[in-house]
């Protein structure tokens, strides 16, 4: 009995152990944090320093104004306490626009962890206005002569410059005649400084030896039965070394898991799709799907994706989607018609814009949009591209 007592937990802990090794958690390589809070923000006529002083770390920045970002110059004055009452009676017509036809500077610090000799770490902006140059650790980056235009992103390999304390300097100038700046259309007159500033948000991610962005979800409902949907993500790879990469894109949605091969060739850039084809859960019954207001529940989904390598997270995006199908049709009289999952909608709108120095927070963003549901309406429409992150988006989703 003893005998067979020892054999019995030789045999357990033999298969304990096959299992721990074929189940290894993926040790995660990434990490992403938004550089929000502690930067500060002086008009460069004031400012003695070039921007490889302003990024090092002996500078003095006494009499600079407190700011976050996003943020536009007008937005961070307006908090620190200058022009009072400047949107009252007829003060605006008398405010002067004359110190921000000069450049102004946003400086801020952060600290980064050591990085192993197989990460990566980018800088990343989302919007800047309108010119900007940009330095870190002394190190110019980039000049006003590529880093242009209200409506691009931005983002760069920082991995020779960063240091476990790091200083960040950018330099902004405002749109010119024109350029296609930010526009209020007859909803407000122009701002005084044009909107300018880094009125996204910046980013700094770490990363392993591959990068991920431009992750989507495209869905196709059957708009007949409503019974059955396809989904389709796609995303980008991008491998930073210079060696060639085998991995896995593995992704998650509820019950749904999936896991496909990947090989990237040294610095090559692949967008990857994945469907039913290649995941047969992809193809899901009885799916929860969106609608908009008035119509029903605005059902959402979250994809945890993630791109691995023996183990490692190199990489990994959060997204949360809707199952629907926007279709168009034609009324008798030649009309565009609107339907969402196969049935007809009538698109009933509230004309948008953000607040004249883009000072809205997510709080008011959130107030704004259910003063337009508590309307019955089911849309907003903008007339530029507003808001000064994801966060609008998101809302209406």
């Amino acid at each position: 009995m003893k005998m067979k007592h020892l054999t019995l937990l030789i045999l357990i802990l033999t298969h304990s152990y096959c299992f721990m090794s074929c189940t290894k958690v993926a040790t995660p390589m990434y990490n992403e944090s938004v550089l929000s809070d502690g930067w500060q923000v002086q008009s460069a006529e004031q400012v003695m320093s070039d921007g490889q002083a302003l990024s090092g770390e002996e500078v003095s920045t006494e009499g600079w104004y407190e700011a976050t970002v996003p943020s536009t110059i007008m937005g961070v004055l307006t908090a620190n306490g200058l022009y009072e009452n400047i949107l009252e009676g007829t003060n605006y017509l008398q405010a002067d626009n004359t110190p921000f036809k000069g450049a102004w500077w946003y400086r801020t610090t952060f600290t980064l962890p050591e990085i192993g000799s197989d990460q990566h770490v980018k800088l990343l902006f989302d919007g800047v206005n309108y010119r900007a140059n940009i330095w870190l650790n002394g190190v110019q980056l980039a000049s006003q002569d590529s880093t242009f235009g209200t409506f691009r992103t931005y983002d760069f390999d920082i991995t020779p410059y960063v240091k476990q304390d790091n200083t960040l300097a950018v330099e902004v100038f405002r749109a010119e005649d024109g350029e296609p700046n930010i526009g209020f259309v007859d909803w407000n007159p122009r701002p005084l400084d044009e909107s300018m500033g880094i009125f996204r948000e910046v980013r700094v991610a770490t990363t392993g030896q591959v990068d991920m962005k431009n992750t989507w979800v495209r869905t196709e409902v059957n708009t007949h039965t409503l019974d059955e949907a396809d989904l389709f993500i796609s995303t980008q790879l991008q491998n930073l070394s210079n060696k060639a990469v085998k991995g896995y894109l593995e992704g998650k949605i509820e019950n749904i898991s999936f896991q496909v091969p990947v090989t990237l060739n040294p610095y090559e850039t692949k967008t990857v799709v994945v469907s039913p084809s290649d995941v047969k859960q992809l193809h899901i019954n009885n799916p929860r799907l969106w609608w908009c207001s008035t119509m029903g529940s605005p059902e959402l989904y979250n994809l945890d994706l993630a791109f691995t390598i023996d183990y490692k997270v190199s990489c990994q995006e959060d997204i949360t989607f809707g199952i629907r199908q926007i279709g168009t049709y034609l009324t008798p009289d030649g009309h565009k018609g609107i339907t969402l999952n196969g049935k007809k909608v009538l698109i009933k709108s509230a004309g948008w814009t953000d607040d004249i120095f883009l000072r809205d927070t997510p709080e008011s963003n959130e107030l704004q949009v259910n003063y337009v549901k508590d309307m019955n309406l089911n849309s907003i429409r903008f007339e530029n591209i507003w808001g000064t992150s994801q966060n609008i988006y998101d809302l209406c989703d």
